[in-house]
């Protein structure tokens, strides 16, 4: 049987739930953190799985998630946070759920052709203000007194 042929008949078969994926992902993340070559995001993509991917998407399995499904959760999402979320808070999401595919694309349960298109349709962040400026002079000279 041809890899595509045993790919198809893994995926139609034992279909896997987006818990096990997610929790494959969140284990290889922390892995990845703790040997310090994880990326620092990682910590804040861990939060998104476990605070909204698993609950909306847990006992789904992986192969049947698609474009729809990733619209519902958006909006089970903007009611949980009871606001319209940031472009910033949806890229954290979208990097997060497509680390999880990424995951069952790499263990061979599903096709990378099969994950479901990511959008931002956030709202733009507004920059924050700046801090008063202050004057270096008296952090100097209180070194200089030393």
């Amino acid at each position: 049987m041809s890899r595509s042929a045993d790919l198809y008949v893994k995926c139609s078969v034992s279909p896997v739930s987006a818990l096990g994926v997610a929790k494959l992902a969140i284990v290889d993340m922390r892995k990845q953190l703790d040997a310090g070559i994880g990326r620092t995001v990682f910590a804040d993509y861990i939060v998104c799985i476990e605070r909204y991917l698993i609950p909306f998407l847990g006992a789904q399995s992986v192969t049947l998630i698609d474009y729809d499904k990733i619209q519902a959760f958006y909006e089970w999402g903007r009611e949980k946070m009871g606001r319209e979320p940031k472009a910033s808070t949806l890229n954290t999401h979208n990097s997060a759920i497509s680390r999880v595919f990424e995951e069952a694309v790499a263990q061979g349960f599903i096709a990378h052709n099969s994950v479901p298109l990511m959008i931002n349709r956030g709202e733009k962040s507004e920059r924050r203000h700046a801090a008063p400026r202050r004057s270096a002079e008296p952090q100097v000279e209180a070194c200089e007194a030393v």
